[in-house]
């Protein structure tokens, strides 16, 4: 068993996000498509019994541990929470893995940033944005977790870091205030890097339409620096699925590539005249994003050891009960790392 610390690989390895061997759901525009997720965090200490739950506690860094965050539906798209070890085989590039730990229900501690977009372009939706965004914060974090507040428009704004404190992250969500065009690109690897030194499992939620009109050829950099830390990223755009307009239809590919790659959803809520429907609706995506960080189910394993080749490995789960269907990160990449890129714990 644990004594009581929790390891979480991103040193030499770096997990890949792409949707795993059971897809995500749909994250075109019905209204608020189920949710799949994938964020970071291990335990630490000598091999634990399979099922053993993960304390909540502080990260240090093993090369050769991978980690994986399932979650898990049954046919109807409702969550499963009951789930063990036992219900779980992990293969890496088509090699059987046996597990190092197992944690479930969010044991894990949540590292949480909200992006928020500020420019222009979504001047007409900012005042109830806020007060979703207050509302959600304190839904989401919980004893142990943290969460803090960024903003971007034409420059990258740290409003307020890490914390445990839902009343100073909703009194940092009062200031924020439009101005400027939208540096989507540099917003997001900048809050990735962030999130490189947090201990816990790695979250972006992120308000905006998805069109970078500073950089726009900056993504696959923001996407690879997302994908190196193992943050997963939660996409709600404001503008709704436009697909009307070049840069809307732009937009939309932005988020939902950036969602997919980093195992998590973007949605798409209609847009409404009525800005009060509008509210609800991005207060129930909050919600539902909430609900699936309580879900996650953390697996870890040891790799055959640390490599630096650039070379992807593919990971498969596979969910032995019949019926249900368990999304993840599907591998990672060996040496993703820059001299100086490697996080610590915190």
């Amino acid at each position: 068993m644990f004594a009581g610390r929790v390891v979480v690989v991103i040193s030499i390895l770096s997990l890949l996000a792409t949707a795993g061997t059971a897809r995500q759901a749909p994250t075109t525009p019905t209204h608020l498509p189920p949710p799949p997720a994938q964020a970071p965090p291990a335990p630490s200490g000598p091999p634990a019994s399979p099922g053993t739950p993960a304390p909540r506690g502080d990260v240090q860094l093993a090369a050769n541990l991978v980690t994986l965050t399932v979650v898990v539906r049954d046919g109807a798209s409702r969550l499963v929470p009951d789930l063990t070890a036992s219900d779980f085989a992990i293969t890496e590039d088509g090699t059987p893995r046996e597990f190092d730990h197992f944690s479930s229900h969010g044991e894990v501690p949540l590292r949480l940033v909200l992006l928020f977009d500020t420019s222009v372009s979504v001047k007409d939706r900012i005042d109830f944005e806020k007060r979703a965004a207050a509302r959600f914060f304190t839904r989401a974090v919980r004893p142990g977790d943290r969460a803090a507040l960024f903003s971007f428009a034409t420059k990258f704004h740290k409003v307020e870091p890490l914390t445990d404190s839902t009343d100073t992250l909703a009194r940092a969500v009062e200031t924020l205030k439009i101005a400027g065009i939208t540096a989507f690109n540099e917003a997001v690897a900048r809050t990735a890097k962030y999130l490189g030194d947090a201990a816990g499992r790695r979250v972006i939620v992120l308000l905006s339409d998805g069109h970078d009109t500073v950089r726009p050829e900056g993504f696959d950099e923001a996407l690879k620096r997302a994908q190196s830390v193992g943050a997963t990223v939660y996409a709600i755009s404001p503008a709704g699925a436009d697909d009307n307009t070049p840069a809307g239809k732009a937009g939309a590919a932005t988020l939902r590539r950036l969602a997919a790659a980093t195992g998590g959803t973007a949605f798409f809520p209609p847009v409404r005249a009525n800005r009060e429907a509008e509210a609800a609706d991005l207060d129930e995506i909050f919600g539902r994003i909430v609900d699936e960080l309580r879900a996650h189910y953390v697996l870890t394993y040891y790799s055959d050891g640390p490599r630096e080749d650039g070379r992807f490995h593919t990971v498969k789960v596979e969910v032995k009960r019949p019926g249900l269907v368990a999304t993840y990160r599907s591998g990672y990449y060996d040496g993703f790392f820059a001299a100086g890129d490697t996080p610590s714990g915190r």
